[in-house]
Formats: structure tokens, C-alpha cells, sequence
């Protein structure tokens, strides 16, 4: 029986880390072990290396690694320390950052394999004896068909999540996104599949009865896509748990949200809605190709608030066509939309965005890699830090910095309230 590793690195990076499940890699997990292989999943944010290099002795046939366009750098130096020690074991690479960069020379030097794509049919394919470098998987049509977590084998209590002091996971409901926003890595795969309500019901039901889980952060791209799902979903949470019993939270458009939904959600346990509100200009919504205008974004978030939901709005300083006066009516918009939470950030170009990939169309230049490190491609660091990663057509570093802490002064900054 052929055997795997997955490893999710650590979020060096970050302030607050390992609170939540590398979910992407505990799914792999499973599915590797529903097909009859050995799988084990090591997350360093609570193991370390000598750990990990212990459970390398027993012989495992391929090491997987999640790589995000931050932690880069890290999984390539692992990996070649477990190439030198254990020359036989097979490397593989997916996530966001092997999605987008498939060529870079430093991953296909170091990896067997690279993924693109949702893993699980890749993995299929690669423990089946497939020994093809790059392989592009087709989005997976039926989600329902995919095991849940292997929960059991996860060590659950390392995870200290919680939503209003209940311990939580989060949980991903549906993938892939149709919207095209230019800073958004998500729309290359545009093809939005969702599972069932029913088998949504099913594993919350299963965290609910055995880990004690009652708060839900759903972490889907757009979750209010389709209505109906949302609405039936929602039904059977109250035909499922006790009133007030559980808390949720969702991240969505504000053009996907309507005063019955925003009702239903509420009475369904929904406590906070994230908002990407990008901007308070409709011009740079409109060069951003968000299909938005500030009108509708404020109905949104009127909505969330006429049904008790509180709102988290999300904010860029810096994007294309950003002047003084633009962000100064982003900073003014937000102060008159009275959120609970807010959070902005300096527009950080991610590879394969439509702003990585023509970069002169939008008013910026990109420090890529050649004068900047992946580690420091990331939204916010240790501390609050900010790396500027561009060139701005009309602003300087120094007046992107100047507004990022005018928004942070002028508008109610916040966290979720999750650990």
C-alpha cells in the first residue's frame, strides 16, 4: 500500500496562527484514505520539524505540500532537506501559489509534481503511478461525493477557533467563483460548484455531536451565490439545532444579499457577514471590473443591519485609478457605513491576477521576486506590517502608507471575534 504526507507549513508570517485546520490538505487526507491509501496530515504550526522528520522514517512513498505565495520560500527549503535525507520519497507541490506560478523553475527543480487545481483527482492520479510533472485537474462537479475531514485522526483540541467563546471550525461549502475583480486570484477557476444543504447539515451535525463544535465560519468566496441553496440551508439548521445554540458567519457580495435572505441567515444563527467593499468611488470599482457601484454596496450592508447582522467590511488603498481624493472617499464611506469591523489594506498584486499579468493596463509596477521575496507577499504581517509591493501610478509609498493610517484612524478597525 502506497503511502502520504502532507505537510502544511508554517504561517511564519502571521500574528495569530494554527487556531484553524489546514482544511484544504485535511480533506486530501481523507480522500486518500477512502481510496485505501496510508495518509497522514503534519501541520507545523503545531508540530515541529523534528516531528515531522521522525514520522519521515517510516518510509512514506510521497511528501505533499500546500504552498501559499508567502510560505514559498519555506516549503522549498523543507522540501530539499527531505530530498537530501530521503532521496527516494516523491515530492509533491499544489495550493494557490503552484496554481498560479505552475513554472516557475525553483518548483519544477525541486518537486516531482506540481498541482493545479482542486488535488483530489491529482493525488488519484500521481498514487495510481502517474509520474506526469504538471498536472491540471478539472474542477470536481459533485462535492457531496468527497469525504468530510478525517476528524478523528486531526487532534482536534490543537485548534482554538472560537465565535463568541464557542469552540469552531471552519468549513468550506462550495469552490471556484464567477466574478473577475482584477486583484483576485479566484477567478481563474470560474466555475462555481456548491455542495448540497444536506450534506452541508451532515458534517456540522458531526462536529456538533462528537468535537462539541458550535460556531461555523463557512469560507466560501461568494456563499449567498445561489439563493435557494442558502435559503434551504438555512432551514435546516433550525429544523436541525437548537435556537440559539450555534453561531455562523459567511463572506459574500453585496449584490448577492437580499432583505429575506439577510432575515433568514439572521434567524438561522448567522451573527456576521463579510463584505469585500474594495472602495467608496464607483470609478475605481469600475476599473477594478468588481461589476459594483457604491449605491448597491451600502444597500448591503443596510440590509445585513435592518436584519441584526453585523458587518465586517474589507477595504483596498491603491487600487487601479486610486488618487488622495479616491481613498478619501473610501475612508468616508466606510465611516458612514457604522461597521462593527472593518479592515483595509495596501493593494498587494498577486501572481496570475489580471493586475500581476498586465500590470501597465492598471497605473501600477510590481516589485516581482527579482527585487522582492514571496515572503512578502501577504496582506498584513506580525504587528500589523506592511510590505508596498507596487509602484503606483499616482500615489508614492509614503502617501499609501499616509492613507492606509488615516483609514485606521478615521474608521472603526476591527478583528472578527474568533481567537
Amino acid at each position: 500500500m502506497k503511502s502520504i504526507l502532507f505537510v502544511n507549513p508554517e504561517d511564519k508570517f502571521l500574528d495569530k496562527k494554527g487556531d484553524r485546520l489546514p482544511l484544504g490538505l485535511a480533506l486530501l487526507d481523507s480522500y486518500c484514505k477512502k481510496l485505501g491509501y496510508n495518509s497522514k496530515l503534519i501541520d507545523l504550526n503545531h508540530d515541529n520539524e523534528e516531528y515531522l522528520f521522525e514520522n519521515l522514517k517510516n518510509n512514506y512513498d510521497y511528501v505533499c505540500f500546500s504552498v501559499s505565495t508567502p510560505n514559498y520560500f519555506d516549503c522549498i527549503k523543507l522540501a530539499k532537506k527531505i530530498r537530501e535525507l530521503y532521496p527516494n520519497i516523491k515530492l509533491i507541490a499544489g495550493g494557490n501559489h503552484i496554481t498560479d506560478m505552475p513554472t516557475e523553475k525553483t518548483s519544477n527543480e525541486t518537486f516531482d509534481h506540481l498541482v493545479v487545481g482542486d488535488g483530489e483527482e491529482a493525488i488519484k492520479k500521481i498514487l495510481g503511478g502517474d509520474e506526469t510533472k504538471l498536472i491540471i485537474s478539472k474542477p470536481i462537479e459533485d462535492l457531496d461525493a468527497l469525504p468530510f475531514p478525517d476528524y478523528d485522526n486531526l487532534n482536534m483540541g490543537k485548534y482554538d477557533m472560537d465565535l463568541n467563546g464557542k469552540k469552531a471550525v471552519v468549513m468550506v461549502t462550495s469552490r471556484g467563483c464567477v466574478f473577475s475583480c482584477v486583484y483576485c486570484g479566484s477567478a481563474k477557476i470560474k466555475k462555481w460548484r456548491a455542495r448540497s444543504p444536506e450534506n452541508i447539515i451532515k458534517e456540522m451535525r458531526l462536529l456538533y455531536d462528537k468535537f462539541d463544535i458550535r460556531g461555523f465560519y463557512f469560507g466560501d468566496d461568494i456563499f449567498t451565490f445561489k439563493f435557494d441553496r442558502v435559503l434551504k440551508l438555512c432551514n435546516l439548521i433550525t429544523e436541525n439545532f437548537p435556537k440559539k445554540d450555534i453561531t455562523w458567519r459567511c463572506t459574500t457580495r453585496a449584490n448577492l444579499l437580499t432583505q429575506e435572505l439577510c432575515y433568514s441567515i439572521r434567524n438561522a444563527g448567522c451573527d456576521i457577514v463579510s463584505l469585500g467593499l474594495e472602495s467608496g468611488n464607483d470609478e475605481v470599482l469600475k476599473k477594478m471590473e468588481k461589476y459594483m457601484t457604491v449605491d448597491i454596496q451600502r444597500k448591503g450592508v443596510e440590509m445585513c443591519h435592518k436584519a441584526g447582522i453585523k458587518v465586517k467590511g474589507f477595504f483596498i488603498i491603491g487600487l487601479p485609478g486610486e488618487t488622495w481624493e479616491t481613498a478619501i472617499d473610501t475612508i468616508n464611506f466606510a465611516r458612514s457605513l457604522n461597521l462593527e469591523y472593518a479592515d483595509a489594506y495596501i493593494l498587494t498584486p498577486y501572481p496570475s491576477t489580471p493586475l500581476w499579468e498586465d500590470p501597465e493596463k492598471y497605473g501600477i509596477q510590481i516589485m516581482k521576486p527579482e527585487n522582492s521575496d514571496w515572503s512578502k507577499y501577504f496582506q498584513v504581517g506580525k504587528g500589523g506590517e506592511y510590505y508596498v509591493n507596487i509602484d503606483h501610478s499616482n500615489l508614492n509609498e509614503d502617501q499609501l502608507r499616509e492613507l492606509l493610517k488615516k483609514f485606521k484612524d478615521e474608521v472603526k478597525v476591527g478583528g472578527l471575534t474568533y481567537k
